[in-house]
């Protein structure tokens, strides 16, 4: 039996014209100059055969091994060489041995210490830009030489000024932010397409 809310359609339809309304602004708000430089960064580290590494919380985290998806499988098909990805919350594991035995906010640096050297890019996705996790990520890749790309919304966080290039979603929307976060993904499996053809 249907749900007596659900079934009032007009209700249902005018909740997703202004959730879609919502993204038609965020999109408008992308700098198209940085994001082309981020997609960029990522692109030119999987042809040039450097370890890219992805980590995000919750949503984020999603996006996170969502990218390595499309860049491992798709990627890999578009061009001769094979892109290095992987996703640092993809290790449960990992994830929580190290969560319970040093701490959460250091779940991806600890696995960037062992695996990440000089050259290499690492991505993070976050809706604020201010998770303890995400900026000891970045401080550890830094302290490696390695480049980091930053997936950012609201006001970009403590992030915003700690990575090398960025994807930002200026907007007020956890919701609105993941959806665009995923399509900067989407770009760069594009981009790698219109590269080979």
């Amino acid at each position: 039996m249907l749900c007596p809310k659900l079934s009032r359609l007009d209700e249902v339809n005018t909740t997703a014209r202004k959730y879609l309304n919502s993204l038609s602004e965020a999109h408008k708000l992308l700098d198209i100059q940085r994001c082309e430089q981020a997609i960029t960064l990522v692109l030119e580290s999987l042809l040039g055969g450097s370890l890219v590494m992805t980590c995000g919380n919750g949503g984020s985290g999603a996006n996170a091994s969502h990218y390595v998806n499309d860049w491992v499988k798709g990627v890999s098909k578009t061009i001769a060489s094979k892109p290095k990805v992987i996703c640092l919350n993809d290790n449960i594991p990992s994830l929580t041995a190290i969560s319970n035995d040093i701490d959460f906010s250091e779940v991806f640096s600890a696995q960037l210490s062992n695996l990440g050297s000089s050259g290499d890019l690492l991505v993070v996705v976050s809706g604020s830009g201010n998770s303890k996790n995400i900026l000891k990520a970045i401080t550890a890749a830094k302290n490696q030489g390695m480049k980091v790309v930053g997936v950012l919304g609201f006001d970009g966080g403590a992030a915003l000024s700690m990575v090398d290039e960025v994807f930002w979603v200026p907007y007020d929307d956890m919701q609105v932010v993941e959806d665009l976060h995923s399509s900067f993904g989407h770009m760069v499996l594009k981009m790698a397409e219109n590269y080979v053809s």
